[in-house]
């Protein structure tokens, strides 16, 4: 079954792990950082919040990062 949830500020390392499961096009590529993540989110004016990730079981399929 999926499902899906809206993420709170503690939610930083699910939104990256989500990111790097869904998001990277090439398995060489670097895989994003907490650390990363949080600098982009600061720049982009972007809150956790505003995020969501859908995951069937424990796998992730989808992320959003919207502002």
């Amino acid at each position: 079954m999926t499902s899906y949830r809206f993420c709170r500020s503690d939610d930083v390392p699910l939104l990256v792990d989500a990111y790097n499961c869904c998001s990277r096009s090439e398995a060489s590529a670097a895989e994003l950082t907490v650390a990363d993540f949080k600098i982009l989110i600061r720049e982009l004016d972007l809150w956790t919040s505003s995020c969501m990730v859908a995951h069937t079981g424990a796998s992730p399929i989808a992320v959003l990062l919207a502002a």
